[in-house]
């Protein structure tokens, strides 16, 4: 006579095909769910990768701003001058207050590579073989004033909220290496056709200090006097 455990426990024997079948089917049903949560979340990821790199930006500017200010505190409010010269350019003079030796900031030399602090990561990741650094410094009042590079006074900026001071060269490759400017803002490097960075916009630092992220030039409202007039470029 059988026990009671062996009458009630299941038989491999008696699994029918159709269950078999049906968790073939669940498996295919779950391949394909993941395949769709997948391609639903590829976007909020790219969103994210870009996010990240922009703030990384932000940050490095913020750095940078704070580093020009230094050294206008200690040259008579004076800014570094914007300049497409290859000798002591602007990253040069400012390098020493980011704790980085001018020599490392020469892009003169055969072994120059701009520190990380000087490069959009967006740009580095986008251009990968580059070696340059990809901010610009703006100099604009005093480029309307004289028409000619000089550099910016601080304490004669009425409007410093609308002032730039620097900000992305968004137009990758535009300049090389031994460009010791990325441009004294009177080609608008930070608006190209197309910006291909942090989404299609540039992120632009302003002489009080705050970030603002812009898609096209707008020189009514980007590039003022010394007085905080509306000033483009003759």
């Amino acid at each position: 006579m059988k026990s009671f455990l062996e009458n009630s426990s299941p038989s491999r024997k008696g699994s029918s095909p159709a269950a078999a079948a049906f968790t073939l089917v669940e498996l295919l049903v779950a391949i394909a769910i993941i395949a769709v949560l997948a391609g639903l979340a590829l976007p909020g990821l790219s969103r994210a990768r870009i996010w990240a790199g922009k703030a990384a930006c932000a940050s490095n500017l913020r750095q940078v701003g704070a580093a020009l200010l230094a050294y206008a505190g200690d040259n008579n409010g004076t800014m570094p001058t914007a300049s497409g010269t290859l000798i002591n350019g602007w990253t040069q003079q400012v390098a020493p207050y980011l704790g980085i030796s001018a020599a490392n900031a020469d892009p003169t030399q055969a072994t120059y590579v701009a520190a990380k602090v000087f490069r959009c990561p967006s740009v580095a990741a986008l251009n990968p073989n580059s070696k340059t650094y990809s901010y610009f410094l703006g100099a604009h009042p005093a480029y309307v004033e004289l028409h000619t590079a000089n550099p910016v006074h601080v304490a004669r900026l009425a409007a410093p909220a609308r002032t730039i001071m620097g900000g992305d060269v968004a137009a990758i490759g535009m300049f090389s290496a031994k460009d010791t400017d990325p441009d004294d803002y009177t080609q608008s490097p930070a608006f190209p056709k197309k910006i291909t960075i942090h989404g299609g916009v540039s992120n632009i630092l302003f002489y009080d200090g705050h970030i603002s992220s812009y898609s096209s030039y707008d020189d009514t409202i980007l590039a003022v006097t010394y007085d905080g007039q509306p000033a483009p470029y003759p």
